[in-house]
């Protein structure tokens, strides 16, 4: 793993990258969990760590002096209301509780802790007299205060006031306190002890109780104002407890040093008052929820065993917010995805274990939920943001580079493809597109090889423009030759009419180079200002795929209606015209509706390595783009070859003569043509009348070279 990490250091990176992916990264992480401690979001992340600590800790270690078994609540509740018919909204007779008393001291308890308030007299004098005069033979005996306050209408500040025990009551108990609890009102938890009143005369109860029990706990426990959590030791009813009313009649219970709690719990509030319960840390509390006094054991029970949790000092807390920092910024930037998933999982698994552990043995408590369900998330994400991007980012910049190499369509193919490209193809219906530069040889010896290089790229970037802007996919350069597909790898119902579009803005586009050429004045060559281009089109089956070795191959085509175009490119020179196309293209082209191409019927030929003849078409333009004269030389021409297809010489000729003048491309002007298809029909033809073809001639001509 530190090897990985420290390549991962080592190799070279954009500073910008490097720079928002670690250290902004580190910085971001690093603020979030400095604010999920100390500013708005601490105090859930607080709550939620303190319940889970409980919920996951194995804390099942018994005190040897003050074991959970010694500890008794006894709860005034529904079963006892009902069962000595006492009323709901009136003190219960203090018989009742001076003879509870009596019972739990005579078999000798260590404390009797009241989470009740005897404020008042009651109005049997007598009772309250026994009740006295038990708390004094106890000797032993906690009672409760309240601190209540009061909000009116214009006041900011609430109006305090505290219910003291009785006096006679008072003056007999071994100890008194405030029995009011710090809890948090977000959901109703209570998990802070410490003193709630400002008058520091008026400590807590469970303070005074402990200090009436074990006085050197509370000498080394430090100020009642310490910042305490208090620790659970398992889910409501861990400590055992039973009814006011069974521990008053059942004569089998011994309270000998027992430590009893004395409270209330019913199952609707009391008039006037709310249900003193609390929200439970254990999700899984059959009851949900823990009631006041049981709270007041819990934390006398902290106090008496020290196992209370302390809150981590700042230096503590921010000191494990930076290592969790640096651990996850490690983690995340050194490994890929899957294993910077992988590591966050551990990161989070080990730091829970790890937290809970400390926790459990130091005792000193800080909001471990941060790294683990925070930090962790945030590094992660974070991270595979910014990788997103740069991959993103380094995606488009591949696919910019491999767009010079391949068609942009493949390389998008490639770049979503679930698949490693293979070895292969199919057969699909294409137009092949081949086209080559007239006499490159005539000026690339009159320029040097920079010049030569920097004229072709000119060019070829003109030329593949419209190539890609017609939705063609270039197969290749060779030299001063584009080969190029249409119809695949994308399939198009009118790739046909798409490659003749693009070989008639192909030669408009090179129209405008030459132009620009010719205005930079000994720039170049004359030759170069009147570079013409051959372009050969055929549409039909052909096999299309990944073509190559194993290691290294293209996506290219094969096949007979791949030869024959480019024998139509390299037959164009023959005939004296720059754009050849078959019947196959001219038919598919012209099947789209308002296709406005024009051609020319040039012959029926059969082209070097092929028997079958074909029909070859001349790609004139757009219809729209003719001029009358070349309306003319189109339908001279034609109207001379149905003539020489029926033998009628001398009727061919006098219609070429006509066409001959009429020609685009004449040679010698301008051109690098010898020739016109006029021309080399009207030769056919006078050889014919000197030379008679067979008998079974039908009118098909034979191209002898390439």
């Amino acid at each position: 793993m530190f090897s990985r990490i420290a390549r991962y250091f080592a190799q070279p990176k954009r500073n910008w990258q490097w720079l928002i992916q670690v250290p902004l990264g580190f910085l971001f992480v690093l603020l979030i969990g400095i604010a999920c401690t100390q500013w708005a979001p601490a105090s859930y992340f607080e709550r939620k760590s303190h319940d889970l600590f409980h919920v996951l800790e194995w804390f099942d270690e018994d005190h040897p002096k003050f074991p959970i078994e010694d500890f008794l609540i006894i709860y005034v509740d529904d079963l006892s209301q009902k069962e000595l018919q006492q009323p709901w909204d009136r003190p219960w007779d203090r018989h009742l509780h001076a003879e509870l008393l009596r019972k739990i001291r005579l078999d000798g308890p260590q404390l009797v802790f009241y989470d009740m308030v005897f404020d008042m007299p009651s109005s049997d004098a007598e009772a309250d007299a026994q009740f006295e005069a038990e708390i004094a033979a106890c000797g032993k005996v906690v009672l409760g205060a309240s601190n209540q306050r009061y909000y009116f209408p214009g006041n900011e500040e609430p109006a305090e006031q505290l219910f003291v025990p009785y006096a006679p009551f008072r003056q007999a108990a071994a100890a008194w306190g405030v029995v009011q609890k710090h809890h948090d009102y977000a959901d109703n938890g209570l998990r802070w002890m410490h003193r709630v009143h400002d008058d520091d005369r008026f400590q807590p109860a469970f303070w005074n109780a402990t200090q009436l029990i074990a006085p050197d706990v509370i000498a080394a426990a430090g100020p009642v104002e310490q910042p305490r959590w208090v620790r659970f030791f398992g889910p409501s009813s861990t400590i055992p407890n039973m009814s006011f009313y069974t521990a008053l009649l059942d004569e089998r219970i011994s309270f000998k040093n027992k430590l009893v709690f004395i409270g209330a719990r019913h199952s609707v509030a009391m008039p006037g008052a709310g249900r003193d319960v609390y929200r439970s840390p254990y999700f899984r509390d059959p009851e949900g929820e823990m009631t006041g006094v049981e709270m007041q054991a819990t934390m006398v029970r902290n106090m008496l065993t020290g196992s209370w949790l302390d809150w981590a000092d700042l230096k503590t807390l921010w000191a494990i917010v930076l290592m969790s920092t640096l651990l996850l910024t490690l983690i995340v930037n050194a490994f890929g995805a899957r294993l910077s998933l992988l590591g966050c999982a551990f990161f989070v698994f080990s730091s829970a274990i790890c937290s809970i552990w400390w926790i459990h043995a130091s005792g000193t408590f800080f909001a471990w939920l941060v790294p683990v369900l925070v930090q962790a998330p945030v590094a992660f994400a974070y991270s595979a943001i910014c990788n997103y991007c740069f991959l993103e980012r380094k995606r488009n910049r591949l696919k910019r580079i491999f767009a010079s190499y391949l068609s942009p369509v493949m390389v998008e193919r490639i770049a979503d493809a679930e698949e490693e490209p293979q070895l292969g193809g199919e057969v699909a219906n294409i137009t092949p597109f081949f086209s080559d530069v007239a006499n490159y040889s005539k000026f690339a010896e009159l320029l040097s090889p920079m010049d030569l290089t920097q004229l072709m790229n000119e060019y070829l970037s003109a030329m593949t423009d419209v190539l890609q802007d017609e939705g063609g996919t270039l197969d290749k350069y060779v030299g001063d030759a584009i080969v190029a597909i249409f119809g695949a790898p994308l399939h198009s119902a009118d790739h046909a009419y798409k490659a003749c579009c693009s070989a008639i803005r192909m030669q408009q586009v090179q129209e405008k180079l030459r132009q620009r050429w010719s205005q930079q004045q000994g720039r170049w060559p004359e030759s170069v200002c009147q570079m013409h281009t051959r372009i050969g089109l055929n549409t039909g089956n052909a096999v299309v795929g990944n073509m190559g070795s194993t290691i290294r191959f293209n996506y290219s085509m094969s096949g007979d209606a791949v030869n024959l175009a480019a024998r139509c490119e390299s037959s164009a020179k023959h005939f004296g015209i720059y754009t050849m196309v078959t019947e196959g293209t001219r038919a598919a082209a012209s099947s789209v509706e308002n296709h406005g191409l024009a051609f020319r019927r040039i012959n029926c030929c059969t082209v070097i390595g092929r028997k079958e003849p074909v029909m070859l078409y001349e790609l004139m333009g757009f219809e729209a783009d003719l001029s009358e004269r070349e309306h003319l030389c189109r339908e001279y021409y034609e109207r001379a070859l149905v003539a020489f297809v029926r033998r009628d010489w001398a009727q061919a000729i006098e219609l070429l003569n006509q066409s001959i003048p009429l020609e685009r491309f004449q040679p010698g002007h301008n051109t690098n043509m010898l020739t016109t298809p006029s021309l080399v029909l009207k030769q056919t033809c006078e050889h014919y009348i000197y030379h008679a073809p067979p008998a079974n001639w039908d009118g098909v001509y034979n191209l002898r070279s390439k």
